[in-house]
């Protein structure tokens, strides 16, 4: 935070201070200070290597990474650096002891990294950002496909095979199972991207409308159906009178609950007002179950007309349901993804914590709950070992 109210201070100013490149009267005395006269030597007889140096964070690394070895070229600081980096523990680390990434582990990880951030131009990372098309290979997508098309079959299979399996039977829950499933899959299972859902959002005015039209329709039907399906069990006359006021009743209520949901919608925050690492993860899982919770005990309490067990029931699986739909899907699917890119070594099981690591390690920086290597030099130098194999 302290950077970007440096940053938009600085623009403010339009202009008025002008950064300028240390000279090399300033270099020499600095290195000469501390003790680095054999590295002043080194810089004079190296024109490419003295250019960066004028660049006050190339010049860290160089006094860094520096260790008596012959270091000619950009390519030869940044290995010297990394090496330097990746063997030197930090004072204070993420890890409990001896659960430390090795040095090659580390570097693989932020290769893989740097490569995809090249691959999808940019510079910055954000966790809840990863999505199927990084992973590295035809298999590993559909491998990543196949998961979540079941977890999301099941989650449906489930649902439908017990609603139906109640009044169907055993026989019935199956094939309605089978059917809920495959249609789980179809609707929710086959999205190319992931979309956290960080904000809600209620457009009031659309959530009026859909929901007077869906109250009339609804009670239109349910007055309909409740006044024959009550007028037949109770008498004709008072039975349809006492079925429509309730068939009204539920079918009004349904409708603009209906109405409600139609006006909801999710989100992304700006990646710029993240504070935390995997915040939109975070509030996708949040949201999804607080819908849920809110629809579920709400079409919960109106089963309980019909008796406790199916009105929890019926509560529980509304809840599911909508959650999937307001951020539980996303939550999901960047869980799935994680499991795939972990399993096949490619990133970290918990990456704020290995990205924590690596920023202690001094060779990225977070901003909020973006991140990005120290400089874009060593990005590319990390992307160009990822291509060459490592």
């Amino acid at each position: 935070m302290l950077y970007e109210q440096a940053t938009e201070a600085l623009t403010q100013l339009h202009g008025a201070i002008v950064l300028q490149p240390i000279t090399d009267d300033q270099i020499r005395t600095y290195l000469q200070q501390l003790h680095r006269s054999r590295l002043w030597a080194t810089l004079q007889t190296e024109p490419d290597l003295l250019h960066l140096a004028r660049s006050p964070l190339f010049l860290t690394l160089l006094v860094v990474a520096h260790q008596g070895q012959a270091i000619r070229s950009k390519t030869d600081l940044l290995n010297a650096y990394l090496q330097k980096q990746l063997h030197s523990p930090p004072p204070q680390s993420q890890y409990p002891p001896r659960k430390t990434p090795r040095p090659a582990q580390t570097r693989h990880y932020l290769s893989w990294l740097a490569h995809q951030l090249e691959t999808h131009h940019t510079t910055e990372f954000l966790i809840e950002h990863l999505q199927p098309t990084w992973l590295d290979s035809p298999p590993a997508q559909r491998t990543y496909r196949l998961i979540v098309e079941l977890i999301f079959g099941l989650i449906f299979g489930l649902i439908f095979g017990l609603i139906f399996g109640l009044m169907l039977g055993l026989f019935g829950g199956l094939i309605f199972g089978l059917f809920g499933g495959l249609s789980g899959r179809l609707l929710l299972g086959l999205s190319d991207s992931i979309k956290p859902f960080d904000k809600l959002n209620w457009a009031w005015r659309k959530s009026i409308r859909a929901g007077l039209i869906g109250g009339l329709i609804g009670g239109l039907f349910g007055g309909l159906i409740g006044g024959l399906t009550v007028g037949l069990i109770a008498g004709l006359m008072f039975g349809l009178m006492f079925g429509l006021i309730l068939g009204l009743i539920a079918g009004l209520t349904v409708g603009l609950i209906a109405g409600l949901m139609f006006g909801l919608s999710g989100s992304e925050i700006d990646a710029s007002k993240k504070d935390r690492p995997n915040q939109g993860i975070r509030l996708s899982l949040r949201n999804g179950l607080l819908v849920g919770l809110i629809f579920g005990l709400f079409f919960g309490f109106f089963g309980l007309i019909n008796g406790l067990i199916e009105g929890l029931f019926f509560g529980l699986v509304l809840e599911l349901i909508f959650g999937l739909f307001f951020g539980l899907q996303s939550a999901i699917q960047h869980g799935v993804l994680r499991f795939v890119l972990w399993r096949r070594g490619l990133a970290p099981w918990n990456y704020a914590r290995f990205l924590e690591h690596a920023a202690q390690l001094r060779l990225i920086q977070r901003v909020g709950g973006r991140y990005r290597f120290i400089h874009d030099l060593l990005r590319q130098h990390l992307a160009a070992l990822w291509r060459q194999g490592e």
